[in-house]
């Protein structure tokens, strides 16, 4: 098999939760993925699993389900499919933040104002990508489907960029540890990124939809990796925070801009 077969397939494992056999002539299917030298495959990966989520919502489409109910079962297939790190990543990322101070906490606890805000930070992505990927089905089901398969790429994409912009992020969870930056994975991955986002958002919503929705997942990568060094979450956390922001950044800008005037 060519090399980019095994590089993407494991790099969805590590997005992954599915039970991927071994491949005939794959040498240790349980190794962790450099990106350094695998960054391409990233965004292929990305767009797999993100096909995973179409598949489904194609098929919810054709029981006369609701745009609501399809785009829920979409994402729904997509969590448990990934074992939802991510979403568990950003949820403790935002408790971080959320945790009241000591000195408040007890009468918080007495009058029964427990807040978990990472719960509440999960539930507002949660409706996020499932109202604006509602959205896009009212425009064509097989469309909507391809944005969350170019989505799954240029979220994956910018959670490998923080690490690899990033060089203190740990190997575990949503990040691989990088020991310096390196510049030439880093286009590799924007390249092939940028390919399957222009693949399958060109055609179908036009260039201004295609521009908006990676100038947004750019955008809100770059915010979380400068803002990085601020942040006590370690590189899992805020790998995950990058790409579950990214994803809900580039389905809201292709909506926006597709029913723009």
């Amino acid at each position: 098999m060519p090399p980019l077969v095994y590089e993407t397939v494991a790099w969805v494992r590590f997005y992954s939760a599915l039970p991927i056999p071994p491949l005939p002539g794959e040498i240790d299917p349980d190794a962790t993925p450099d990106p350094s030298h695998t960054a391409h495959a990233v965004p292929i990966a990305g767009a797999v699993i993100g096909a995973i989520g179409g598949i489904v919502l194609i098929f919810a489409w054709a029981l006369h389900l609701s745009a609501f109910l399809a785009a829920a079962l979409a994402l729904v297939a997509i969590m448990i499919a990934t074992g939802a790190f991510a979403e568990q990543a950003l949820a403790a990322t935002v408790e971080q933040f959320g945790k009241p101070q000591p000195a408040f906490r007890p009468s918080m606890q007495a009058a029964g104002h427990v807040i978990s805000y990472g719960v509440i930070a999960l539930v507002i992505a949660v409706l996020l990508r499932v109202g604006a990927l509602e959205g896009l089905v009212a425009m064509g089901t097989l469309k909507a489907a391809l944005a969350l398969i170019a989505a799954g790429a240029i979220s994956r994409a910018a959670a490998v960029s923080f690490a690899l912009t990033h060089p203190a992020s740990r190997s575990e969870g949503s990040v691989v540890a990088v020991q310096r930056l390196d510049v030439a994975a880093l286009q590799r991955l924007a390249i092939v990124a940028f390919v399957i986002v222009a693949a399958a958002i060109l055609p179908t919503y036009g260039i201004g939809p295609t521009v908006a929705g990676l100038a947004a997942a750019i955008g809100t990568s770059a915010a979380i990796t400068a803002l990085a060094p601020h942040m006590v979450s370690g590189g899992r956390e805020l790998g995950g925070v990058a790409e579950q922001t990214a994803e809900i950044a580039f389905l809201i800008a292709v909506l926006v801009f597709a029913r723009g005037p």
